[in-house]
């Protein structure tokens, strides 16, 4: 009799255990995961959404463990999880933004053909939507990248004209500050005499010169080589600086 009592009471224990962690499951706050996002840490917002979409599947968790993923450089599953989005939430929203965010990785990926041709699909299809300054800053950027000055331009003015208070005007001045070419960036200092001594010890086989930018509230002093007009040169230049062992980087 007691045998029974005491099994059935353990039953009930194990039970109540799980029925409570399946409770904790449900209960992970989409406000602690944007805490964690915030922060920085992007492994533990992944954990947290995860643990989440083994109960429920909703808009806000994919839509932080795509933006997580993509922050990561994990590319593919940033564009799962948008995609899920996209289908499941067209009401979202999330929805406009998510598609914006997909393109982006492509982008960042460096799919510059794909990236531009959906960029301007969005345009077209969503004619009043919110993100047309991220939208034409990315276009600027990439023609910038391929060298289309002309186009380039032609997406910094439209910024300029149409969006003046907004941050992606900044970065838009900030890329048609940098000039019309391809230039090669080998270092960055805090201490302008640092960049300096660096830039000297290059300045005999290659055209060097210091730029200074201001990175947040830091004044960094960049070492850069050459002001190309076609990438082509800049890449050639780009792979001698890397056998050379220098950390070299093509600017746009």
């Amino acid at each position: 009799m007691v045998t029974a009592i005491t099994k059935k009471i353990g039953l009930f224990l194990v039970i109540f255990v799980f029925a409570n962690l399946s409770l904790w499951a449900t209960s992970i706050n989409i406000n602690e995961i944007k805490k964690f996002y915030i922060c920085g840490d992007y492994n533990e917002v992944i954990r947290l959404c995860l643990d989440r979409l083994k109960q429920k599947t909703d808009d806000e968790t994919l839509y932080f463990i795509a933006l997580s993923f993509s922050r990561l450089g994990n590319y593919p599953y940033a564009r799962t999880y948008f995609r899920t989005l996209l289908k499941k939430f067209k009401d979202s929203h999330y929805h406009k933004k998510s598609l914006v965010k997909l393109v982006d990785t492509y982008f960042l990926e460096g799919n510059l053909i794909k990236a531009e041709s959906l960029y301007k699909s969005i345009i077209e299809k969503y004619p009043r939507i919110d993100y047309k300054p991220l939208i034409y800053l990315r276009l600027a950027q990439i023609y910038a990248k391929k060298g289309e000055w002309d186009k380039m331009h032609k997406y910094i003015n439209i910024i300029k004209t149409n969006y003046g208070n907004s941050f992606e005007n900044q970065l838009a001045q900030r890329l048609e500050k940098r000039g019309d070419f391809f230039t090669i960036q080998v270092g960055a200092f805090s201490k302008k005499i640092n960049a300096l001594k660096f830039a000297r010890e290059l300045r005999s086989k290659y055209p060097v010169y210091v730029i200074r930018e201001k990175e947040g509230e830091l004044d960094l002093y960049k070492v850069r080589i050459g002001k190309y007009k076609d990438r082509d040169t800049a890449e050639d230049i780009f792979k001698k600086l890397l056998e050379e062992g220098y950390p070299a980087r093509i600017y746009p």
